[in-house]
């Protein structure tokens, strides 16, 4: 019977409560990445930019931004190992973004402060949640 306590729950057992909001976090941002992709895909067909091939790569990149986010929540929310390592890069990067965002002649404060505030909400909920996830498992097999 002791032994059975160190085996790793079946794969279909609930979910662990420590990174459901971490996951929410990344699920809305991937909804926000969602957003940003159509509405630049609308200004792509309907504006005329200076430089339509850089417009199309800069689309590229974003839509591929979004599946990279999208792809990190189902992983989170599946609890794999990779999705931790990389909800912090995309956080990391976030707070880049975040810090461009207040300088530069088109410079958007408001903005900057939605990405800053959400990346360092969610790498401190990412944090925790891996540190209580260690914490459990170093109980569990002494």
């Amino acid at each position: 019977m002791a032994e059975e306590s160190s085996i790793a729950p079946p794969e279909n057992s609930p979910r662990p409560t420590r990174w459901r909001a971490p996951v929410v976090i990344l699920f809305l941002q991937t909804f926000l990445m969602l957003v940003v992709t159509a509405w630049f895909f609308f200004e792509l067909l309907t504006d005329n930019p200076d430089s339509f091939s850089s417009a199309v790569a800069l689309f590229v990149l974003i839509v591929l931004g979004t599946v990279w986010v999208a792809a990190t929540a189902v992983g989170l929310l599946r609890s794999a190992s990779w999705a931790r390592g990389s909800a912090v890069t995309i956080q990391i990067l976030q707070i880049a973004v975040a810090i461009g965002s207040f300088q530069g002649q088109f410079a958007q404060p408001l903005i900057g402060w939605i990405l800053l505030l959400s990346a360092v909400v969610a790498l401190i909920l990412l944090v925790r949640a891996a540190k209580r996830q260690s914490t459990a498992t170093g109980d569990d097999v002494s």
